[in-house]
């Protein structure tokens, strides 16, 4: 056909026969494209790929569907997971992703694959593809293996060791080898295709990308007698029991029964030229010129070797085994066999770090090899261990392995093996700058000058040289046979011995044999290594350039090129000429739409392309291309997050426009216009914080969370806070030896497991913040500075419990500031205040008053003051209102005086005890911590006869500007103005106005702490949960996590709450107290009154002291002896400094204290208020040590002068406290460890009812108690009026807790609760006094004890005492519940109860004697008939007998006057003839009698009718009647 072709129309679902009617064809098409080439050189060019079944080729291919728990579902194998391991996204496909130890896959292959036996594929061969992507490169990461680097191993190994890649295929016979330099022919983060083909005849071949990288052909001979059977492939791991760390993804992973070469000839695969990295520069070193006197030459004269042994100047030679010595050298033939050798001078020769820091080192080998095996050891420093530094020299996979280590570098060569039995001369040499070189028989065969990065590892200052083995082994694991001639060391590289006649280790010996005629291969550190050389590839590298395809050819350079259309040439050089398309002029925009379903991203260009011209975008993950899109005539374009394959979250991304034509030179692109940065991130903002205040940071993501953390998988997001420490610069709590966490934040959810907060994607919007809220840790510290601490974000993507993502979203600057105005406020003495503002004033008083109260939460703290030595007035006690409960701490006198005055405490409860309260005992100081931080302490003081208590009062930040009362308003100034409750304000150093401003802050009666509150005022008190979170991933959290308390005693107090808890009493208000008992009568003494004598609340407040005193003492006395333990101790000027004071106002108290009290010796209290003050100050002002600071401490200097009374000689002063020497104990090491102690009461005077009180637990007051392993309490069972008697002598000791000096907490836990007279024993001796104990039920008893003894009575209709228990009324019978206690009926058996199934019971029982009654009164009717009708029958009978009688009597009485014998009743022998019958003889009364004599004791027959026993002179008569 001629002329113009016509156009012609392409239909689609019909035919190009235009009809009037046609049918339309049902289908979908997503794609159409048209070609102007043919398919071969579509496939060539890369454009299309051909997918379709193989002939003849069985294809098992591991495509990743679903993982369910650990069930990896695959469409040809069988695989189990275990660890992290998680599905996401690949290039085309699912791909499986391994993180962390442990996590791996197990895949049982079909026999016919071939990964589990070669020789099934031995002659069709087989290829393992794996498309996989490296995040991290960690040694002894395998990624694929069946265990065919293992010594009996046989199949696959793919895996990392010494910054290369290596893939072995083994048989038992022949192991194949190959290996790429990892990091530079891979990087992290891109995805690689991975070839691995194999067969007897091809060998093995590695392919990346399509392109062939490396191969080798011919096999070594491995001599495996018993290889292990292969069950089962690891994907990431060496084996289920060995686990290494691997990181990777997986996409795909197949196996073909034939080798790639056919796979390529029957059109499934394609072969592309592999493009090499750029080979980088050998680098530019110039050897220095070094005198030959200046270089080390240490060489072995194996012949001088005496008894294994070789001593030089040197070095010391060990030999192990029998290693056989001659002149032609040492000789290495077993196992057993190896040599150490020991230098015995420093430098180079033992010790790595000075060969670098010099000129390097050379070995210099004469050798003879006769046998080769696996893991042969030739000579070893150390190089080949992970945590060492060396040499090594070793065999391996066929070849020679050379291992150069130091402490931040390695590096690896490789060579082909020298061969067997000839004598070979080698060096090995290497220096920092140029690495390892390695000759062979003066030729190089190995050259490595990239060293691989490492860290952790310290060199050994001295490392030995072993011969014939590993530095790691004590003996040779793997020996083959070789020969060591001769051994030269220098302590110079080659470079500097090359060319020098003096001393050249290179040149050849006279005894080495002409060069092996097989030529030396060189090996870089880039280039694969190569088994043996193949076939000629003139393709390899690919002479084509600008990516031309290089193909076999018969031509004279034996290839031809495929070159691009741009390009022309035999080598695709020139390029075809193509006028450069114009610039983009038009701005690029890049612009996210958030608000779609899936995040949106758009490329907008402001005008159209030109005429015949085009836009090409290309977007842009970081410096990663990862989508290219042609704009066509349109001026935007958009692209969805879905459609990319990155990971996006943390990056930044844009775009990038550039033009083409459209109708020539399409693949000419002018120069790209890029838009502006979009980060895939979140704005951070912060502010400054304050102690006691809570903060927040905000984080305001600029996508919806979910894109923040691994884009391409799902999950829950949150973002975690991570504090970072600061060892040198966070403060710490000097006393406990633990650092301060200097702020604390909210927990991500209920869980508590992080700190942050939850990121809900679904309520996201454009501008939604989310906040973390922070809070300074309350230190009570005072720092007097702002500090700043980094936080670090972390954002967390979770799939159930599991963590899949974690990235780090910013480290950000958090300012802490801290109150430096927050002092203790104490009252101490008689008793003199200090405020939280440090003003000091006199408070003589006596009652109870309100040092602090808190004005929004209910926190409050009373003290109780006494008349103490006539006129002053005392602490005895304090009362510490903590929410709804009350605990109080007294040693105040009671209306039954006690001689010790022990100090006592007590918990009145509502419910539970208000969460987050302390109580603690330490010595003779009892310690309050309330839920907020603030700290009540509580000190047991005595000065001669006067006893009284200090009280100390540590604020929180929770009290700045909340507090109230006589210790005044936490942070503000100092000023003698105190408000009063009623607003009024009170110059206190005024003695009118402080009287006045004292009376102010009593307690009224009915606002009494004293014996608890009312339940009305019970609320609770929700508190926040915070968390401290200073670790990845783990937080501790709880309510109070914002209060850290430092002590200022290094001595750890003992917590005592639950022991406070189990003795806790009811609360009883003022107004609710039971009638007041008699004197004499032992009650609960916590409801007793006070002494009304001693503490009298509305007696006149005191003025002060008057000179002089009735005893005496003038007021030029008592100041000498206050200033003498004021001024003169050597602490006082130091404390003076610390606490801003010249004590003018201490002088004047203690003047007052004595006058008041009359008692000169209360001055050296003042001594110890000081101390305890000073210790107090200097702790609150520890600052945080520094890097290098050599500045002295001024706590150091003073603190082992603070002790009380210097320890008293029996201990020695540490920082503020007594460390006693053995055999004394006390706050001031005044007890003697064998101190017989002395029992003056009991808890509540010995009393204790069962019915509201845990009897099992009581405390025992007194004095000399000794905290120690042989404290204990000794029990003996005692008699007790009014109940029973014991049951014999009972007599036990067990174990006593130490709970302060004057008191110990004795356990009855499973014994007898029951009355018993108690002492106490420190180590050897008992106390001589004992003290009664008396356990009673009050439903059952009344109790008390006088004078030592007790008496109880019984309590009417109240309960049951059953053997020797109480039961209250309506209790069960343990062992029969329908017995139950009614003291109604009976207080001393049970009761047969009448309720649910026992009522029934007893019906039943009812019933059943019913029908019993029934039956017997039948049997006797019928009996009573018998007994009738027999009656008549003897009535009838007896008539007869009568009528006989009288016929004989007259015969009768003939018959004895003949026979001379006269008849008697009684007679010992019968009358021949005579019936026993007529032995009966009728009386008037018409009733028979019959009488039997018998001995005494036997029984009568009472069973026949009524009886009548008497006695007669010892003879038992007994009377039947009828």
């Amino acid at each position: 056909m001629t002329g113009k072709i016509p156009r012609t129309n392409l239909f689609i679902g019909r035919a190009s026969v235009t009809k009037s009617a046609f049918k339309y064809t049902p289908m979908v098409i997503e794609g159409f494209q048209f070609f102007f080439d043919t398919p071969q050189t579509l496939v060539r060019r890369g454009l299309i790929q051909l997918e379709r079944r193989i002939a003849n080729v069985q294809t098992r291919q591991l495509s990743f569907a679903d993982l369910e728990g650990s069930t990896l579902t695959t469409s040809s194998f069988n695989a189990t997971v275990s660890g992290s391991v998680h599905l996401t996204h690949g290039v085309v496909d699912q791909a499986i992703s391994f993180t962390g130890s442990g996590s791996f896959a197990t895949v049982i292959p079909a026999p016919d694959s071939g990964l589990l036996d070669l020789s099934r594929v031995a002659d069709s061969g087989m290829t393992v593809r794996m498309r996989v992507k490296f995040t991290a490169f960690v040694e002894d990461n395998y990624y694929l293996t069946t265990g065919a680097d293992q010594p009996t191993g046989q199949g696959i190994a793919f895996f990392y060791r010494l910054g290369r890649m290596f893939v072995i295929f083994s048989t038992q016979t022949q192991l194949w080898s190959v290996s790429l330099s990892a990091s530079e022919m891979l990087s992290f983060g891109s995805w690689y295709k991975f070839e691995f083909s194999w067969s007897l005849v091809s060998g093995l071949e590695l392919y990346i990308n399509d392109g062939f990288v490396v191969g080798s052909k011919v096999g070594m001979t491995r001599g495996v007698t018993a290889a292990q059977a292969v069950e089962q492939v690891f994907l990431a791991t060496r084996s289920d029991t060995e686990m290494t760390t691997a990181v990777i993804e997986v996409e795909e992973f197949i196996t073909f029964t034939a080798t790639r070469t056919v796979l390529v000839e029957k059109g499934g695969f394609k072969l592309v030229n592999f493009t090499w990295p750029q080979v980088p520069a050998e680098p530019n070193y110039t050897p220095p010129v070094v005198a030959t006197k200046d270089i080390t030459k240490i060489s072995i004269d194996w012949t001088g070797i005496n008894n294994g042994l070789l001593i030089t100047k040197y070095f010391k030679l060990t030999m192990v085994g029998t290693v056989g010595i001659s002149p032609a050298g040492a000789s290495f033939t077993a196992k057993s066999q190896g040599c150490t050798v020991d230098p015995k001078t420093p430098g180079c020769f033992d010790n790595m770090a000075t060969c670098a820091s010099y000129h390097g080192f050379s070995y210099s080998f004469t050798l003879k090899f006769s046998k080769y095996t696996e893991n042969m050891y030739f000579l070893s420093t150390g190089g080949e261990r992970k945590d060492q530094c060396g040499v090594a020299f070793f065999y391996r996979y066929g070849r020679f392995r050379y291992i150069v280590s130091t402490s931040n570098k390695v590096w690896y060569a490789s060579s082909r093996a020298a061969p067997l039995e000839a004598i070979t001369h080698m060096v090995i040499s290497w220096h920092q700058h140029t690495g390892i070189r390695v000759h062979m028989n003066d030729k190089r065969v190995a050259r490595s000058w990239h060293g691989w990065p490492r860290s952790g590892v310290t060199c050994a200052a001295k490392s030995s040289i072993y011969f014939g083995r590993s530095s790691s082994m004590t003996q040779t694991q793997y020996t083959g046979i070789f020969i060591i001639q001769t051994f030269a060391f220098y302590d110079v590289s080659w470079e500097i011995l090359d060319g020098r006649t003096d001393i050249n280790p290179v040149q050849t010996t006279t005894a080495a044999p002409p060069a092996p005629t097989e030529p030396p291969v060189e090996t870089t550190s880039l280039k694969p290594e190569v088994m043996t050389t193949a076939e000629p590839n003139h393709c390899q590298p690919n002479p084509c350039l600008n990516n031309g395809v290089c193909e076999k050819a018969n031509t004279t350079s034996g290839f031809k090129c495929a070159c691009t259309p741009d390009y022309s040439g035999d080598t695709c050089k020139d390029r075809v000429s193509c006028p450069p398309p114009p610039e983009p002029t038009a701005n690029v925009a890049f612009t996210v739409n958030t608000a779609s379903p899936d995040l949106t991203f758009k490329c907008e260009v402001a005008t159209y392309a030109g005429d015949k011209q085009a836009y090409r975008v290309r977007w842009f993950v970081e410096k990663d291309m990862t989508q290219e899109m042609s704009l066509g005539t349109s001026k935007s374009v958009e692209l969805q997050a879905s459609n990319i394959k990155l990971d996006i979250s943390l990056k930044k991304m844009h775009c990038c426009v550039s033009t083409h034509f459209t109708d020539k030179c399409t693949e000419s692109y002018s120069k790209e216009k890029c838009s502006d940065i979009f980060e895939v991130s979140a704005k951070v903002a912060t502010e400054s914080l304050k102690e006691g205040t809570t903060g927040y940071i905000e984080l305001t993501p600029a996508v919806p969370p979910k894109f923040l953390c691994n884009s391409l998988m799902s999950g829950v997001v949150h973002v975690e806070a991570i504090l970072k420490r600061a060892p040198f610069h966070d403060y710490s709590c000097k006393a406990q030896r633990r650092a301060i966490v200097q702020a604390v934040f909210s927990p991500v959810d209920d869980t508590k497991t992080a700190c942050g907060s939850k990121m809900d994607n679904d309520a996201w919007n454009p501008g939604k913040a989310y906040r973390i809220n922070v809070r300074p840790k309350d230190d009570r510290r005072r720092e007097y500075r702002d500090y700043t601490r980094t936080v670090s974000l972390d954002v967390v993507k979770t799939i159930g419990t599991d963590e899949v993502c974690r990235k780090r979203l910013a480290d950000v600057k958090v300012q802490f500031r801290s109150d430096p105005r927050m002092s203790a406020c104490k009252t101490y003495s008689d008793p003199h205040i200090t405020t939280f503002n440090k003003v000091e004033y006199n408070s003589f008083g006596y009652g109870e008053f309100v040092l602090y109260r808190h004005k929004t939460l209910k926190y409050a703290v009373h003290a109780i003051t006494y008349k103490c030595d006539g006129r002053a007035s005392c602490n005895c006690g304090a009362l510490i209102k903590v929410g709804n409960d009350v605990i109080r701490i007294d040693r105040c006198p009671k209306r039954r005086r006690s001689r010790s005055l022990p100090m006592k405490v007590y918990l009145y409860k509502n419910g539970d005890l208000t969460e987050g309260t302390k109580f603690e005992t330490k010595g003779s100081t009892f310690i309050v911590t309330l839920p907020m931080g603030t700290r009540i302490s509580v000190k047991k003081t005595q000065r001669g006869s006067v006893k009284f208590v200090n009280i100390n009062i540590k604020p929180s930040a929770a009290d700045v500007g909340e507090v109230e009362g006589m210790c005044g308003e936490v942070g503000v100034k100092k000023s003698v103005k105190q408000p009063g409750p009623n607003g009024r304000e009170y110059n206190v150093r005024s003695r009118l106005e402080v009287k006045e401003f004292v009376r102010a802050w009593q307690v009224k009666d009915t606002n009494s702490l004293l014996f608890g509150v009312r339940e009305s005022d019970t609320t609770k008190v929700d508190w926040p949960v915070w968390c401290e979170c200073s670790t990845q991933g783990k937080a501790t959290c709880g309510e109070h996590f914002d209060v850290e308390y430092c002590m200022p005693y290094r001595r750890r107090a003992k917590d005592q709450t639950e022991y406070l808890v189990k003795q806790a009493l009811a609360p009883r208000p003022k107004g609710q107290r039971r009638r007041r008992a008699t004197e004499g009568t032992a009650t609960n003494e916590a409801f007793e009154d006070l002494d009304p004598d001693l503490i009298d609340p509305t007696a006149a407040i005191l003025a002060g002291a008057t000179w002089p005193t009735k005893g005496g003492i003038t007021e030029a006395q008592a100041k000498a002896e206050c200033e003498k333990y004021i001024l003169q101790p050597p602490f006082s000027d130091a404390c003076q400094e610390k606490l801003d004071t010249n004590f003018t106002a201490k002088i004047e108290f203690c003047m007052d204290d004595v006058g008041l009290t009359d008692a000169i010796e209360i001055a050296q209290n003042f001594e110890d208020v000081i101390k305890e003050e000073c210790i107090d100050e200097l702790s609150d002002n520890e600052a945080p040590s520094e890097p290098g600071d050599t500045k002295k401490d001024p706590f150091n200097d003073i603190v082992t002068q603070l002790c009380p009374n210097d320890c008293n000689g029996h201990g020695v002063c540490n920082e503020g406290e007594c460390q006693c020497l053995t055999g004394y104990s006390g706050d001031d090491c005044s007890i003697s460890a064998s101190a017989v102690p002395l029992v003056s009461e009991l808890t509540n005077l010995g009393l204790c009812d069962m019915a509201s009180t845990n009897c099992e637990l009581f405390s025992v007051y007194g004095e000399k108690f000794v905290d120690s392993v042989h404290l204990q309490c000794h029990y003996e069972e005692a008699q007790v009026n009014g109940l029973p008697s014991p049951t014999g002598s009972v007599a036990f000791s067990g174990d006593a807790d130490f709970f302060a000096d004057d008191q110990v907490i004795c356990k009855l836990t499973g014994h007898t609760v029951a009355p018993y007279r108690v002492k106490v024993m420190n180590k050897d001796t008992y106390s001589g006094d004992s003290q009664l104990y008396l356990p009673y039920h009050s439903a059952c008893h009344t109790c008390s004890i006088n004078s030592d003894v007790g008496k109880c009575t019984k309590v009417m209709n109240k309960g049951c005492f059953i053997d020797k228990v109480c039961y209250v009324k309506g209790a069960k019978n343990p062992s029969d519940e329908c017995h139950v206690c009614e003291p109604t009926k009976n207080r001393d058996k049970w009761t047969q109860s009448t309720e649910g199934d026992c009522k029934t019971s007893v019906t039943a029982v009812q019933t059943g004697l019913i029908i019993l009654g029934c039956v017997a009164g039948l049997l006797v009717i019928i009996l009573a008939c018998f007994l009738c009708c027999e009656q008549v029958k003897r009535t009838q009978r007896r008539e007869m007998m009568q009528q006989r009688q009288r016929q004989e009597q007259e015969l009768h009485n003939v018959s004895s006057i003949e026979a001379g014998q006269a008849s008697t009743l009684g007679g010992t022998k019968a009358a021949p003839g005579i019936n026993f019958d007529d032995l009966f003889e009728t009386n008037t009364l018409g009733t028979t009698s019959a009488v039997f004599v018998a001995n005494s004791g036997t029984r009568s027959m009472s069973n026949i009718g009524r009886a009548t026993t008497t006695s007669n002179n010892g003879k038992t008569i007994s009377n039947f009647q009828f």
